[in-house]
């Protein structure tokens, strides 16, 4: 009897632990989502922009180039006229892959860990709109060179972290409470 008191208080323990994980991703991941949305207004407002493509979507067709160190601005008529490399365009694709990649991996262990067993079809759906998202928004910066369709790849993909912190933190709180409260009465 008291081995079952004890296993049940490392449960308990345990699934505090990663309800306190989820919990600190939850705050760390949507203040990253909150600066990225934040740096869109300000390139907005300030109007730079990352990609040739991206003065379309400018009201006034007005830009400051916010260039790596291949970025090429030239003279035509009067207007500023800006350029990136293929190489150029994939050296901003894989650092965009960096940011995000490693944190729907992160969550995707946790879904395992957290919902092992009841979250697969989850999963996979949460997996397959975000791979959607990342190659919608690496083929938006290579051969279709579309801001439009660029932002609705990061915003697919960030979405989708938000809502499997939400998911996550949800689940785990539902877990570190139910423990406690089984603990509790038996």
């Amino acid at each position: 009897m008291a081995n079952d008191y004890a296993a049940l208080s490392v449960i308990d323990v345990v699934q505090g632990t990663w309800c306190a994980w989820t919990w600190i991703a939850l705050c760390l991941i949507w203040k990253n989502l909150l600066v990225m949305l934040l740096l869109t207004i300000f390139r907005f407002r300030e109007k730079r922009i990352r990609a040739p493509e991206d003065v379309k979507m400018m009201k006034d067709g007005t830009a400051h180039v916010s260039g790596g160190p291949s970025a090429v601005i030239t003279t035509s008529a009067g207007t500023d006229v800006f350029t990136l490399t293929n190489a150029d365009r994939c050296q901003r694709i894989l650092a965009n892959e960096a940011e995000y990649t490693p944190y729907f991996l992160v969550l995707a262990l946790a879904f395992c860990v957290i919902m092992a067993g009841e979250s697969t079809a989850r999963l996979v759906i949460y997996g397959t709109i975000f791979g959607f998202g990342r190659i919608l928004h690496t083929l938006a910066y290579l051969p279709l060179k579309n801001g439009i369709a660029r932002t609705i790849g990061f915003l697919l993909s960030a979405g989708i972290l938000g809502a499997m912190t939400i998911d996550l933190c949800q689940r785990a709180t539902k877990l570190a409470v139910g423990a406690s409260i089984y603990n509790t009465y038996y």
